[in-house]
């Protein structure tokens, strides 16, 4: 693991600790946001996984409060993953995302199919993210572990044109109009 993503992850598992212990998913959505980011830059496959590990988590943790459902294995986890970070262990962190993935789908059996879902729906849209920081599409599908297809049918359907739309004023309107009559 690169220096620099060692670092990055650090980070972000603290902040993700502090979120999940406030129950913001507001916070969590914007780690999210920014761990996709990061992982366009250096494409590496644990900001990946972490980018939608906190995505999942905003969803479930959200959900979580509104049923009364506790969470506190999952931020036990994401403690022991920050740990393993910080003592260098990388299969140790390996192996406790790869739990905590586990975890977040045990949460409650009322809502396993609804975290199954998310997290398919949180590759794909962090799919969608990586594609937009300027990855290829098949790039990105093979970091987050889907489909090209799947993932260009998300992008059709969500992506809007190319740059912001040149706006003209009414009047530069019409005089471009009268320049093409006279």
């Amino acid at each position: 693991m690169q220096e620099r993503v060692h670092e990055l992850l650090l980070k972000l598992l603290a902040q993700v600790i502090k979120a999940l212990e406030e129950e913001d998913t507001l916070l969590l959505a914007e780690l999210s946001d920014e761990a996709i980011r990061d992982a366009a830059i250096y494409q590496d496959e644990n900001t990946v996984s972490v980018a939608v590990l906190v995505y999942a988590l905003s969803k479930i943790v959200q959900h979580c409060c509104q049923t009364n459902v506790s969470y506190t294995q999952i931020t036990d986890l994401i403690r022991q993953a920050r740990t393993a970070l910080q003592d260098n262990l990388p299969t140790g962190y390996a192996s406790i995302i790869k739990r905590t993935f586990t975890a977040v789908q045990r949460v409650d059996n009322k809502v396993k199919q609804y975290v199954q879902e998310v997290l398919d729906k949180a590759r794909i849209k962090k799919g969608s993210k990586l594609y937009d920081n300027g990855l290829t599409a098949a790039r990105a599908a093979e970091l987050l572990g889907i489909s090209q297809w799947e993932l260009l049918s998300y992008i059709g359907k969500t992506m809007t044109t190319e740059g912001p739309a040149e706006k003209i004023s009414a009047s530069a309107r019409l005089k471009i109009a009268r320049g093409l009559f006279s």
